[in-house]
């Protein structure tokens, strides 16, 4: 990080990486932030809804398969998937593709980590509920939904960072005209500037630091209060 800091100077350099690359930066922040909260919803979802059935091991492998192929592989395939007429091609040309490829990559993780949250959670809090009368969507926002926070919030800050840096994909799936902050950073290390290169790295090092911080902080109070309300 002094390192970095160093061959940024003099501070000008932000100011200056801020007015080239905003645009891209802004639209990295959009689209990492968007991937991590479709990704946790979609990921509480699948796994509760599937806990105890033949379905969950197919989604784990699924996901599984996702994440760890190449990048650009992935990216071909997603290509082929949705670069085509209608609804599908719309999609394609905008940056929701981005959304869509993040969210498919990376949903293994928030898919073992609510899997393992589920089989942790005590069956008799359910079985109770149901008992009592409770329709299943009221056990499920009023039991396990507050008991799922902690892992809610790591997978968030884990997708969002991520998505942030993820370039293999980002590179061959981005539209003409939309940019992110990962790909303009892999741009700027072969034709930019090393003192903007340095800046830029620096401000992302800090930022996802004090995030992480902040995840890392929100999970150990979060955890506490499940545990006491378990």
């Amino acid at each position: 990080l002094l390192a970095l800091f160093v061959r940024s100077l003099p501070l000008r350099t932000y100011a200056s990486v801020w007015a080239t690359a905003s645009d891209e930066i802004v639209t990295g922040l959009l689209v990492a932030g968007s991937s991590a909260t479709l990704l946790t919803a979609l990921a509480f979802a699948l796994a509760y809804a599937t806990r105890g059935s033949r379905l969950r091991g197919f989604v784990r492998y699924a996901s599984l398969f996702a994440f760890v192929i190449p990048g650009p592989l992935f990216a071909l395939g997603m290509i082929a998937l949705w670069n085509r007429p209608g609804l599908p091609g719309a999609l394609y040309d905008s940056a929701a593709i981005l959304v869509l490829a993040y969210v498919a990559r990376f949903f293994a993780l928030g898919d073992a980590a609510f899997g393992a949250q589920h089989a942790r959670l005590n069956p008799r809090l359910i079985e109770a509920a149901s008992v009592a009368g409770v329709r299943w969507w009221r056990a499920l926002s009023g039991i396990v939904l507050p008991l799922s926070l902690p892992y809610w919030l790591a997978v968030w800050v884990l997708t969002f960072v991520l998505a942030l840096g993820e370039v293999d994909s980002a590179v061959l799936l981005s539209p003409p005209g939309i940019g992110t902050f990962a790909v303009r950073l892999f741009s700027l290390m072969h034709y930019g500037p090393d003192s903007f290169v340095a800046a830029l790295s620096l401000a992302t090092a800090v930022g996802v630091g004090v995030l992480a911080a902040c995840g890392a902080i929100g999970f150990r109070v979060l955890s506490r209060r499940s545990d006491a309300s378990a």
